[in-house]
C-alpha cells in the first residue's frame, strides 16, 4: 500500500489540505460510503510518511471490517473510490485558485 497511487497523492497534501481533504470525504455531497470515510481516517494515521511497517492492505482492511476474511476485490475498490475522491478534490481546490 506504501507505493499506491493513492498515498503518493496523499504525501503531496500540506497538513492543512489533509484536513480539508477529511472535510470533503466526510461530507455527503460528494461521498456517502461510510467504508471510504473509514478508509480515510485509516490511511492519514499513517501519514506524513505512510512508511510504517504495519501500513498494509490487510491490517487497513482488519481496522475497517475487524474480523471479515480480508477480500482483495473489496479493498482495492474502496481505495480507488478514495483516490478518485482525492482527484476531484484537488480539481475543485485548484478550480478555486484559479478564479482570482
Amino acid at each position: 500500500m506504501v507505493n499506491s497511487k493513492l498515498v503518493k497523492l496523499l504525501k503531496t497534501f500540506s497538513k492543512q489540505e489533509i484536513l480539508k481533504f477529511k472535510d470533503f470525504v466526510n461530507s455527503p455531497y460528494f461521498n456517502k460510503n461510510r467504508n471510504v470515510i473509514n478508509l480515510c481516517e485509516e490511511v492519514l494515521t499513517y501519514g506524513p510518511g505512510f512508511d510504517s511497517a504495519g501500513f498494509t492492505e490487510e491490517n487497513v482492511y482488519r481496522k475497517i471490517f475487524g474480523n471479515e476474511k480480508f477480500d482483495y476485490f473489496k479493498i482495492k475498490n474502496i481505495i480507488s473510490d478514495l483516490f478518485s475522491l482525492a482527484a476531484e478534490f484537488l480539481k475543485i481546490l485548484f478550480s478555486y485558485f484559479w478564479d482570482f
